[in-house]
């Protein structure tokens, strides 16, 4: 469903607007603004549930520069899309919460010779990697500084191809066509939250953000779109 058509039903649901429905998202005031701004507010909030919904979740190469330790999310490609990042949220996470599954090859010897990267705690790759002289290398380190960037060691003496995974920030609904990038069988739910706002705005207290959980099939959601529960290794 498009951004407009989820204002539609919700303003026609909502039980408050008589006969009306918003011909656009853009320029509208009153009842009708609430409406818009509760559909766009109620998507930010259940694509912020959760860290990894798939939907978000995405993968990202590109390659260094030598002499560069240092590189920000616009310094690669989404691999799946082949453009620029344009909307970062956080280096991708493997289960276990630290490592991001970051990979590299020479990018003129290819991806024959693909391997994985180690990952260090930030001020653990400050303190044994960033002292000191530095000889530069192949990548076979990095980590993620205190202001998002990723940084790798040794310090790259060629241009190396740079491959792992990433968070996209949350979309943000605005034109009259945009249609949610979560999967279409659950796009009702946005209109459900919206609905469920502007119950609480005419109320008083603002609905809080657990309640999006009480909504049919958000359960559902869930499980098509977060990371199955594993066993984890054998303690001993």
């Amino acid at each position: 469903m498009t951004f407009l058509e989820l204002c539609q039903m919700t303003a026609q649901q909502s039980g408050t607007i008589q006969g009306v429905k918003p011909t656009t998202v853009v320029g509208q005031v009153d009842r009708l603004k609430q409406v818009v701004d509760f559909v766009r507010e109620a998507y930010v909030d259940i694509q912020n549930a959760h860290r990894m919904w798939r939907w978000l979740n995405s993968r990202f190469v590109g390659q260094t520069v030598a002499g560069q330790r240092e590189y920000a999310a616009t310094s690669f490609t989404d691999e799946r899309t082949m453009t620029p990042i344009t909307r970062f949220s956080q280096w991708g996470f493997k289960q276990d919460g630290a490592d991001a599954g970051l990979s590299s090859y020479l990018t003129s010897t290819g991806v024959a010779e693909e391997g994985p990267l180690r990952w260090f705690d930030v001020d653990n790759f400050y303190e044994t990697q960033a002292r000191g002289t530095q000889t530069p290398g192949k990548p076979h380190i990095y980590t993620v500084g205190l202001d998002g960037r990723l940084l790798f060691s040794p310090i790259p003496d060629n241009v190396y191809t740079i491959r792992g995974k990433y968070r996209k920030s949350p979309q943000l609904l605005m034109a009259d066509d945009d249609v949610p990038e979560m999967p279409a069988d659950f796009h009702l739910l946005i209109k459900d939250a919206a609905l469920t706002y502007l119950e609480g705005y005419d109320e008083g207290p603002r609905i809080p953000i657990y309640r999006l959980r009480m909504l049919p099939n958000f359960s559902m959601l869930e499980a098509m779109q977060l990371p199955k529960v594993t066993w984890g290794a054998p303690l001993a």
